[in-house]
């Protein structure tokens, strides 16, 4: 029993299954807070997004064509290798309406986003967080410069990837705990 509770099992959180009157199945705190937590998450961080999959927004003039020649990770040849894959997803009509940028967005938690101001997504970016804004979202965002797109991904590398990354831990500790 000691045991049991250290794990966070006390006798009150099993319930016992109705095909097998002999297993008993122990449904800890900490499950019973996992589930809590992914059915209504607290809040939601984003990372330099792609939240825009029409082919407009990859070809239109705006940084996801002006800024590839400055962006390290989404260069010319990920978009065309990209843009391929837009009609896996289907015609213009549905691509719009399953981007996020182009949906409701009403009921969503509150978001944390860092985005660099001279990456590829960053209009997509901005969207998002004035559509998220619009529809009642208390969205936060952390926007550097000269940044190429997922930068907090080289946060061993880079200080402004380490300042990203303090800032969503931050954002969550503030938010979500």
């Amino acid at each position: 029993a000691e045991r049991r509770r250290e794990m966070g099992i006390d006798d009150d959180s099993t319930h016992h299954d109705t095909n097998h009157h002999h297993d008993v199945v122990p449904k800890s705190t900490a499950r019973v807070e996992l589930e809590r937590l992914l059915t209504n998450p607290a809040g939601g961080v984003l990372m330099s997004p792609f939240v825009d999959y029409t082919v407009e927004s990859c070809t239109q003039p705006g940084s996801f064509t002006q800024y590839i020649k400055h962006d390290l990770i989404v260069n010319q040849s990920v978009i065309e290798e990209g843009l391929q894959y837009f009609d896996r997803l289907g015609d213009a009509d549905v691509r719009r309406r399953e981007s996020p940028v182009h949906r409701s967005l009403v009921g969503l938690p509150p978001l944390c986003l860092v985005v660099s101001e001279h990456e590829a997504c960053f209009d997509q970016n901005k969207l998002l967080v004035d559509r998220a804004r619009a529809d009642g979202v208390r969205v936060t965002c952390g926007a550097w410069k000269y940044m190429c797109h997922v930068w907090p991904l080289l946060s061993m590398f880079i200080p402004e990837g380490r300042q990203a990354c303090d800032f969503m831990v931050n954002w969550i500790r503030e938010n979500c705990l």
